[in-house]
């Protein structure tokens, strides 16, 4: 610690004396210093000042009694912990290294999921405390990291520590993973998704697993009401008790020729008795327009869509109209536009195109038509248009109203 000097306390005047004493100013200090040395009787005045500054101020000016936190680490890495496992721990160690007692006001952590402990009593100079993280995996698979706020009356009175890690996930059971029940089987759901396809995909295969939860085998009979472009198996034919087969779906979107969002429901028959035989299952999947691969020069000669606005509120209208709204559109590409298919949400609202080739530079509107009947309050509704325009070959158009009696 660098000491004031006498000659240079003896510049100051009360007031600036009493600042640089109580706040430890030596640059204050040398400031005034640095104006020049005044004469020796001026300086007596102000020695008398110093006589009884300094028995009151001498701590502040020779030495700075404070406490002080000096942690081994700031950081712990659990590496990859197991979640089946339960809660870990870890301590952070600390010792006192400042000259009066450390008090730690209080630890808070970044989330619920990590329960802080520490040394609540003081701590003397020299002597040391502890700071213990404990992290509840529970519920919390994959990469972790969460900090710990300390708060206490050592420089700085805020100290960061940090915790970081992996949760392997506990391993679940068939009934917590396949939790759609449909008589003696489960399923994660009957909704089997194939997913995203093209137009011109002919064999698009998805396998969906399927657990005997029952004390019986369990045979597979027959499928009912499976479209021509769909095939659909099972393996084993026979599910023995607690064992896991799949059902596997084959599906032809170029032969099921449409657009958007598709589903189709099956029905599955094995030999259990009554209506615990018929399981329905949900196939559903998203067809997109097929593109083949395009170079840079044809992206840019490509049709392009672009429209006036998305969306529509029709605001208040009574229980029972009928409204219209135009979405005005330009083809703003070098080739034809082609609207391959305008696809509505609900059987109240209707689209139709003005034109289904839209030539480069032209305008056309897609009329949409909304029926309030039998509805009431805030409708939200859109409808789905699929061209060949590259970068968008699927727009929505969304339309709001509020039905009111």
């Amino acid at each position: 610690m660098r000491l004031l000097s006498l000659e240079c306390v003896l510049e100051f005047d009360s007031y600036i004396l009493s600042f640089a004493l109580q706040n430890s100013s030596i640059e204050v200090c040398e400031a005034w210093f640095l104006h020049g040395k005044i004469g020796l009787e001026r300086n007596m005045k102000k020695k008398f000042i110093v006589a009884l500054v300094f028995p009151l101020f001498g701590l502040s000016l020779f030495s700075i009694a404070q406490p002080k936190l000096e942690l081994e680490a700031t950081t712990h890495d659990f590496g990859r912990i197991e979640e089946a496992n339960g809660p870990v721990k870890h301590t952070f160690n600390f010792t006192n290294t400042g000259s009066e007692p450390l008090v730690i006001a209080g630890v808070k952590a970044s989330c619920g999921c990590t329960t802080p402990f520490w040394t609540k009593e003081p701590i003397a100079p020299g002597e040391s405390g502890k700071i213990e993280a404990k992290f509840d995996p529970k519920n919390r698979p994959g990469g972790f990291s969460k900090s710990l706020t300390v708060t206490s009356n050592s420089q700085p009175n805020i100290t960061m520590l940090y915790i970081k890690g992996y949760v392997e996930p506990q391993p679940k059971s068939p009934e917590e993973t396949y939790t759609k029940v449909m008589g003696g089987l489960r399923l994660k759901s009957n909704y089997l998704n194939m997913g995203k396809m093209t137009e011109n995909d002919t064999a698009v295969v998805k396998d969906f697993k399927v657990y005997n939860a029952s004390d019986t085998i369990i045979t597979f009979m027959d499928m009912k009401a499976v479209p021509g472009f769909m095939n659909i198996s099972v393996y084993p034919n026979s599910l023995k008790l607690k064992e896991l087969g799949k059902i596997t779906v084959t599906y032809n979107a170029k032969k099921r020729n449409d657009l958007g969002l598709q589903n189709d429901m099956i029905t599955l028959l094995t030999d259990e008795h009554g209506s615990k035989s018929m399981k329905y299952l949900n196939i559903t999947g998203h067809i997109m327009v097929y593109f083949p691969e395009m170079t840079a020069e044809e992206k840019v000669k490509a049709p392009q869509i672009i429209y006036e606005t998305e969306s529509h509120d029709f605001g208040n209208i009574k229980q029972g109209e009928k409204k219209t709204y135009q979405f005005k559109f330009t083809n703003q590409g070098h080739q034809d536009l082609q609207l391959r298919k305008v696809k509505s949400t609900c059987g109240c609202t209707a689209a139709l195109p003005d034109q289904k080739t839209v030539k480069p530079g032209e305008e056309s509107f897609i009329s949409v038509s909304f029926d309030s009947k039998g509805r009431k309050g805030k409708q939200y509704k859109y409808i789905t248009v699929f061209s060949n325009d590259p970068s968008r070959s699927e727009t929505r158009l969304d339309i709001r109203a509020n039905v009111v009696q």
